[in-house]
């Protein structure tokens, strides 16, 4: 989530893109060469496979597959038939694609792999062979990080009561919203702490760690001035726009003032009786004086979810134009919220912010150049709700 605060550094957010290719290097997987097969209404010829995973996905997101099928001996042509992308996931689910014969395009292919847990995962290619080749399948493995969604919590050394004047040093720490491990590009952002809604200090880059709540963390220190109920709660903000922000459960930290010295009395000496003394009066009682009112802490800005549909994705030809819709709704009720979406290719704004109408807001983008592109949405937040980026859904431009 996003809470009113100033913009986050720059330092951080310029290196996203090094990480993101960074990141998509993990999911390039070894190619290998089938063996020769034999069908009845195929060729003999052998072919090799080569696939790997592009874009960026988690579990239960569709991981794109781009690949190549190729002759091994390259003088008898270009293979044509179809590819099956099996995953082996519970169902096996498929995806399927038509080769084009075309020599410019390399015997390539496409399509997804849909990952259903975090850590190694497998999909199999399978192609059906052609009049020259014979049918071929290659497994192939590929890495799913956890996320996208993040938690983040804070602690306070020392915690409870303190007094004026004296440090107290507040460290979060942010996992995947299973208390996993954020690894690769989700293991870098920065860290805003904020006081009664205030943010105090400088944004904090996070530190991997490996001991149990420093995972992932930042810290910050501070003195308070005066006593009162502070209500502490730090913000992640990662560096790519793949994961989602979080923010903590909020932490009250009291603050009393310091005790005021008092000097001590010098010993009476005792005096000889002459007279019986008078007695005392009984003092009254004080009043009690009137509880102080416990400082109310503002409200965080709600949670969303949501969704990023692209019509068509995967690859399409030069000049065309593709339709995204992207729709949020409050992630603890299920119902529509109002606000506006900004579009994006890459990092790039495409067009300007487009008013949710029953939480949906639509764009087209106009003649794509060849190429790959990185498209999503990002929510911009309202008091009630906070900001957010949809997932990313990417399209290929292919001559």
């Amino acid at each position: 989530m996003i809470l009113p605060t100033p913009a986050s550094p720059r330092s951080w957010r310029s290196r996203a893109v090094l990480t993101l290719a960074l990141v998509l290097s993990f999911g390039l997987v070894g190619a290998g060469t089938a063996p020769p097969a034999s069908a009845a209404k195929t060729g003999t010829a052998a072919v090799a496979i080569t696939a790997f995973t592009l874009d960026f996905y988690f579990a239960d997101t569709p991981a794109l597959v781009n690949g190549n099928i190729r002759a091994v001996d390259p003088a008898l042509g270009v293979p044509t038939g179809s590819v099956t992308i099996v995953s082996q996931e519970p169902g096996h689910p498929s995806s399927d694609w038509e080769l084009s014969g075309d020599p410019e395009d390399d015997g390539f292919f496409g399509g997804s792999a849909y990952p259903t847990q975090v850590g190694v995962r497998l999909f199999t290619v399978r192609y059906s062979g052609d009049a020259t080749f014979a049918p071929a399948s290659q497994v192939f493995e590929y890495y799913v990080p956890p996320g996208p969604n993040t938690q983040t919590t804070v602690t306070a050394s020392p915690s409870g009561a303190v007094t004026v004047g004296r440090k107290v040093t507040f460290t979060s720490n942010t996992t995947d919203d299973a208390g996993r491990t954020l690894e690769l590009g989700g293991a870098s952002g920065a860290v805003a702490f904020l006081n009664n809604g205030v943010m105090f200090g400088e944004w904090i880059e996070v530190t991997r760690g490996t001991t149990p709540g420093k995972t992932l963390y930042a810290t910050q220190s501070t003195t308070f001035s005066t006593p009162g109920t502070h209500v502490i709660t730090a913000m992640f903000q990662p560096s790519l726009p793949f994961y989602v922000e979080s923010t903590s459960a909020p932490l009250t930290l009291t603050v009393t003032a310091k005790p005021t010295p008092h000097p001590t009395p010098k010993p009476t000496a005792t005096a000889t009786p002459t007279t019986t003394p008078k007695p005392i009066a009984t003092p009254k009682p004080s009043a009690t004086p009137k509880p102080t009112a416990t400082a109310v802490p503002p409200a965080a800005p709600a949670a969303v979810g949501g969704s990023f549909v692209v019509t068509p994705r995967s690859v399409i030809a030069p000049g065309s134009s593709v339709r995204a819709t992207a729709e949020i709704h409050s992630r603890a009720t299920g119902k529509a919220v109002t606000g506006f979406v900004q579009f994006y290719d890459g990092n790039v704004k495409v067009g300007t912010p487009v008013a949710l109408v029953k939480g949906h807001a639509t764009l087209r983008y106009q003649k794509l150049s060849v190429g790959r592109h990185v498209l999503k949405a990002r929510y911009l937040g309202t008091k009630a709700y906070a900001a957010a980026f949809t997932r990313n859904v990417t399209v290929t431009v292919r001559r």
